[in-house]
């Protein structure tokens, strides 16, 4: 019930559909990162649900902007997002220990050539390759994130 309580901040915050990390750049005041932010701060509001939860949730409608931040990404992205909080002085405030959003976006904009073509590179002649081609360079990231975890 909170949750569709919350629709209101919700609309509110939408973004539009094809929000991308790489152009929520965590300098801006007022832009794309505020704005995910934002969006982030009421799922995590909620009764219940926690980071991962409301980043899975965030991701399924905006898949390019909102990565799925469960252990595994923030175990990866934990001394980078920190790193990350130097090289941004708008972002730092009482709490604020990392800035993993911003982390994974140096990620994936550094990633980009080499994920086009990897998926350039995949058989599409099956649904597993088929499938693969249609998902968010972000998503990708997320899934080498996992096949990396226990290495």
């Amino acid at each position: 019930m909170r949750l569709l309580s919350a629709s209101a901040d919700v609309d509110r915050l939408a973004l539009p559909e094809d929000a991308d990390l790489a152009n929520a750049d965590p300098a801006e005041t007022g832009g794309l990162y505020d704005r995910m932010s934002s969006l982030y701060e009421v799922f995590t509001g909620l009764f219940n649900i926690k980071a991962t939860k409301a980043s899975k949730l965030l991701h399924i409608k905006w898949p390019s902007a909102f990565p799925i931040m469960d252990k595994y990404a923030r175990d990866r992205y934990e001394q980078a997002g920190q790193a990350a909080l130097a090289e941004y002085p708008n972002r730092q405030q009482p709490g604020v220990t990392c800035l993993r959003w911003a982390a994974m976006r140096k990620d994936l904009i550094a990633s980009r050539p080499a994920l086009d073509h990897v998926r350039a590179a995949l058989p599409v002649r099956d649904e597993w390759g088929a499938t693969l081609a249609t998902l968010s360079d972000l998503r990708l990231i997320d899934m080498l994130i996992w096949s990396a975890k226990d290495q």
